[in-house]
């Protein structure tokens, strides 16, 4: 073993270690719950986000990416239920991803935030566990260490993405979180002048389609000034953590992901 390799090995452990800690409990399924719960809709749209990828973008990457999706969405879900949410599900959705919903709303900002940032924070550590992994491979499995890698590169790449600042993207839940704590007026105006930015680079590039999802994910923003006066606002001290939280892990998916996001910005 290489010290190279010990060092991946030693970071995977500590990653994988942490996520568990801070996603305590949420796991498991709520007393009484024996299965997940899936509904007779819930199925048939996943059937058909499923077929979506795999058509999109072909059988192997789409249901890496559906799998990383739902390994992101679980994460929201363990959080909701750490946070007392035992209704929390996950859900996909054609050519959207999927989402994690409550019936409540989280009583607070920081568990707002808190369940925000551990889609990507499970996510951090399926990277770190790939990594591991295409190294323990590479030399017996070459083929099976390459769909590894691959894994582990599409899951950075597509957390970098939705880490960034952009409502209503997870990064663009954070940032308004933290910038609540200063004033709500810019937290609002922050989201609204992001995502007029993001919408104006994206018909620059000719990227419409992300600019009806940024169009859908405004409606909701419109509607949180109503929503955030019904929750307890983070401290100073929940801000901050919740700030560094979100550039560490936006910058360790940018780092990791960057050879998928390089090759995707310069098609």
């Amino acid at each position: 073993m290489t010290g190279g390799q010990a060092a991946v090995y030693a970071l995977a452990a500590l990653v994988l270690w942490l996520t568990a800690r801070v996603l305590r409990g949420g796991w498991r399924l709520p007393a009484g719950q024996v299965t997940p719960n899936i509904t007779p809709s819930s199925a048939i749209v996943g059937t058909l986000a499923i077929a979506a990828a795999m058509y999109f973008f072909g059988p192997v990457v789409g249901l890496l990416l559906i799998l990383s999706i739902v390994v992101h969405e679980f994460g929201h879900v363990a959080a909701f239920r750490v946070a007392g949410h035992t209704d929390a599900r996950l859900r996909l959705i054609p050519m959207l991803g999927g989402v994690a919903i409550s019936d409540r709303l989280p009583s607070s900002q920081a568990k707002d935030a808190y369940i925000s940032l551990m889609g990507p924070g499970i996510c951090l550590a399926l990277v770190a566990l790939c990594l591991a992994a295409e190294q323990v491979l590479d030399t017996a499995w070459p083929q099976m260490a390459h769909y590894v890698y691959l894994f582990g590169m599409l899951t950075a790449a597509l957390n970098a993405f939705n880490l960034l600042p952009i409502w209503p993207l997870d990064g663009g839940h954070v940032l308004r979180r933290v910038l609540y704590t200063l004033s709500p007026k810019l937290a609002h105006n922050a989201t609204l002048a992001l995502s007029g930015v993001a919408a104006l680079l994206l018909a620059l590039s000719g990227h419409i389609f992300l600019i009806f999802f940024l169009i859908i994910g405004l409606q909701s923003a419109m509607q949180m000034p109503k929503v955030e006066a019904l929750q307890r606002p983070m401290t100073g001290r929940e801000a901050a953590f919740a700030a560094g939280a979100w550039i560490a892990m936006l910058a360790s998916f940018g780092l990791a992901g960057s050879p998928i996001l390089l090759y995707y910005l310069a098609a």
